[in-house]
């Protein structure tokens, strides 16, 4: 009889961790929600970007339209990571329209970094290839955003272009 206790027991005993690890993997699963699964294609895209970009391309491809929907609250990050498989592919177009995209949803997010960087990387294309000079309003924007995250290698960048702008102009 000792024996049949001891075995119910340990039984009782597996079915109590059995089923706490399962109730753990499953609130850990819901407690992630739906978006979490896209954010790990974002999260794969930047992994892979550098070396792969057709692959990280692929993950981006795989969250489901509208992305305002599917990742409500991370566009910013969508769309600068668009701008730096753009940069890597060589498409300028879409990198600049995805520049205004990463720029427009980081001012509705606050994310001040990426606004920053967007600025810099439109003036880059509107002034240093096409000789704009409204593209100064960019570089204006970029220190503004900078101030406001308190970035202070993003504000030595906006320096440098100016810099950069007055070494143009020499040659």
């Amino acid at each position: 009889s000792g024996l049949v206790d001891s075995e119910m027991c340990i039984r009782d005993r597996m079915r109590i961790i059995i089923c706490s690890i399962l109730s753990l993997f499953t609130f850990l699963t819901y407690g992630q929600g739906e978006d979490n699964v896209f954010l790990k294609y974002m999260d794969s895209a930047y992994a892979t970007y550098e070396n792969k970009p057709v692959l990280a391309t692929t993950f981006l491809d795989s969250i489901p339209s509208p992305v305002e929907q599917s990742l409500n609250g991370h566009l910013a990050e969508y769309y600068r990571l668009k701008v730096l498989l753009n940069d890597k592919l060589n498409n300028s177009a879409e990198l600049v329209h995805n520049s205004l995209l990463a720029l427009k949803y980081a001012k509705a997010e606050n994310n001040f970094e990426i606004a920053g960087v967007s600025s810099i990387e439109l003036f880059y294309n509107t002034y240093l290839t096409k000789q704009d000079s409204t593209a100064f309003t960019y570089l204006k924007d970029a220190e503004t955003y900078y101030r406001k995250a308190n970035n202070i290698i993003g504000l030595a960048e906006v320096k440098q272009m100016y810099a950069y702008v007055e070494l143009h102009k020499q040659n």
